[in-house]
């Protein structure tokens, strides 16, 4: 029997079962933690999968920045001379290197909103 499969009221008398020791609006509240030590865990967790994400990019955020802005991108050069070729960006590279420019930014946004629930979490355990 796959999860599809699962009849929906047992999946509520499940979920009734498991969760005896919490009224149902205490689950609700997504604001007060059910237990700090466990949310810091999944906050670091989270971080470091954003972060582990954000490292899989070949480019920085700074170097996508400025190709976009010159509107060409380097290109190995076949002759042995340190000149930079350059190559015009076609409209669907540079869509693409928008596209992962703004994953970058969701992604850096994203680990510092993280640091920063951290940093009240564990602010609000010492005090």
């Amino acid at each position: 029997m796959s999860a599809y499969d699962y009849p929906l009221e047992r999946l509520g008398q499940l979920d009734k079962s498991l969760n005896k020791d919490l009224p149902l609006e205490r689950l609700g509240q997504l604001d007060k933690p059910l237990n700090k030590l466990n949310e810091l865990a999944a906050l670091r967790m989270l971080s470091g999968v954003a972060a582990i994400a954000l490292a899989q990019f070949k480019t920085t955020l700074a170097d996508d920045k400025v190709v976009l802005a010159a509107e060409s991108m380097p290109v190995a050069s076949s002759s042995s001379s340190e000149e930079v070729v350059r190559k015009p960006l076609s409209d669907e590279l540079r869509l693409s290197i928008r596209f992962r420019s703004e994953k970058k930014k969701i992604l850096s946004k994203a680990i510092q909103a993280l640091g920063q629930e951290m940093q009240k979490l564990s602010a609000a355990g010492s005090g």
